[in-house]
Formats: structure tokens, C-alpha cells, sequence
């Protein structure tokens, strides 16, 4: 006796499907990983700006061009070899009397799949950071804080009025000259 085997069709709608399917969900997670990569580049060029206008502001002793020689090394230091998906990063800095100013622009260019998105959105990619620092002299900050500390507050001057009132001098005497003595025990 022959054994008749029946033939079993697969349909394949579902090889059709993930054919479909796996470029565009491939595409959605190399754009999350680039957004990533631009918020990290963004976030870097911003903290890196600030970093350098505030140490360019404090410091002291030295003209306008050190300053900016200094203030550029220290920015480029930063950023270098950090950055991952921007591209033509440049640095301004401008330093005057009262602040330092720096400013980063980078252009961070997306995969092939976002043509779209950069042809509705042509700037959407660029980074532009400004950041500034004003440039505090520290000591006459410095003096101007000793000078504050010596002013009487409302709660010392008040009881400086009280004594004078009750007619009490520095050192406990009473106009009269005599002393003061305290009778209380303690326990």
C-alpha cells in the first residue's frame, strides 16, 4: 500500500510583508539613532559654549586679545574629537568690556532616507549656539560684599536703638555709672 502524502501550501504573504516592512522599520531606527546623535551634538555645543564664555569672562589681568586667544583654544579643547554626527563646526568668539561671547554653529547631516525632511525643512539640521558671560571684575565684588558685611542688618540696629533707649552703654553700665549685676543662678 502506497501512502498518498498530501502537499501543504504555505502562502507567502508573510516573507512579502517583512520585504515590506523591515526597510522602513530599519529607516525609523537609524533616524532615532541620528536624532540622538543631534541632541547629544546640541546639548555638547551648548554646555561647551557656556563652559568657554564663562571661564573666558573670569579672566583677569590680561587685554582683549588674550582673552579671545585663550577663550578659543579652550572652546575648540572642548569640542574636539567629541562630536559625533555634526559636520563644519565652526566657533566664534566675541570678547568686549562687559561679556564674552561664544558662538558654535554646525551643520549635522542626516542619512539618505530624510530627503524628504530636508526638502521641507532645510534648516532643520543646523545647530546655531550663542552663549555669553558677563566679565565680573571679582575684586571690587570682593570689597563691595566686606562693605555689606559691616552694615548693621535691621535686627542688630534695632537692638542697638533698644539699648540706647534704656540707657545702657557697651560694656553694661547704666548712666548713672553703676554696674549691673546678673542675680540669676544657673542651674
Amino acid at each position: 500500500m502506497k501512502v498518498i502524502k498530501k502537499r501543504v501550501y504555505k502562502d507567502g504573504y508573510m516573507t512579502l510583508e517583512a520585504a515590506l516592512l523591515f526597510p522602513v522599520i530599519f529607516t525609523i531606527i537609524i533616524m532615532l539613532l541620528y536624532m540622538g546623535f543631534f541632541m547629544y551634538d546640541r546639548c555638547l555645543l551648548e554646555s561647551s559654549a557656556y563652559i568657554a564664555a564663562l571661564r573666558g569672562s573670569r579672566m583677569q589681568l590680561m587685554n582683549n586679545d588674550e582673552i579671545y586667544d585663550k577663550t578659543y583654544t579652550l572652546g575648540e579643547d572642548l569640542v574636539k574629537g567629541r562630536v559625533f554626527a555634526a559636520s563644519n563646526v565652526s566657533m566664534k568668539v566675541k570678547v568686549s568690556f562687559e561679556e564674552v561671547e561664544v558662538t558654535y554653529d554646525a551643520k549635522v547631516v542626516p542619512p539618505v532616507g530624510s530627503l524628504l525632511i530636508r526638502s521641507l525643512y532645510p534648516n532643520c539640521f543646523e545647530i546655531h549656539v550663542k552663549k555669553q558671560a558677563k566679565r565680573i571684575r571679582t575684586i571690587p565684588i570682593i570689597r563691595m560684599f566686606r562693605r555689606a558685611e559691616r552694615i548693621p542688618n535691621e535686627k542688630d540696629r534695632k537692638s542697638i536703638d533698644r539699648k540706647s533707649k534704656d540707657g545702657e552703654s557697651k560694656d553694661g553700665e547704666s548712666k548713672d555709672g553703676e554696674r549691673e549685676h546678673n542675680t540669676e543662678k544657673e542651674l
